[in-house]
């Protein structure tokens, strides 16, 4: 890929596309630069790496709240609509018509339930302290053993 030069520009173009949701990888390719040149430009120039920052909160506040609501249950509305097909012919040509039309037939509020394993993997990842997965153990103090005990031990 071409090693274009930084741009001041860059924050604008940053501010413009990261929201529509691209990943770094593709961002870099619409600056046509490298993805490490990315990286680079971001350590060089502090107002670059904070206009991507701000370009990827909208898109990562849709998500986490999908993955919220996912991982919370929902209720929901599902529509049913039924195709009705209506046949007319006109009175002085004689040619038939058709006419096409949905009618709402049913209505069914339904329970989306939460999901447990998004849950999980949400509280970890928001609150680790509180919910992460390994426990750190430490041990003060020292173990001797000699060989005798251990013979007998296996005796």
């Amino acid at each position: 890929m071409a090693h274009a030069k930084y741009d001041p520009s860059f924050c604008d173009k940053a501010l413009q596309l990261y929201p529509e949701g691209l990943t770094d990888a593709e961002f870099s390719a619409a600056l046509g630069i490298a993805e490490s040149s990315l990286y680079n430009y971001q350590n060089k120039h502090p107002e670059f790496r904070e206009a991507i920052r701000q370009g990827k909160r909208g898109p990562n506040k849709v998500i986490e709240a999908a993955v919220f609501k996912a991982a919370a249950g929902y209720d929901y509305t599902e529509e049913k609509y039924e195709r009705v097909v209506t046949v007319t012919k006109d009175a002085t040509t004689g040619k038939e018509r058709q006419s096409v039309r949905y009618v709402l037939t049913e209505r069914t509020v339904k329970h989306q339930p939460p999901n447990a394993t998004l849950a999980k993997f949400y509280l970890v990842n928001r609150a680790p302290e509180a919910w992460k997965d390994r426990q750190e153990v430490a041990h003060s103090g020292g173990l001797k053993i000699t060989h005798e005990q251990a013979l007998s031990e296996l005796e």
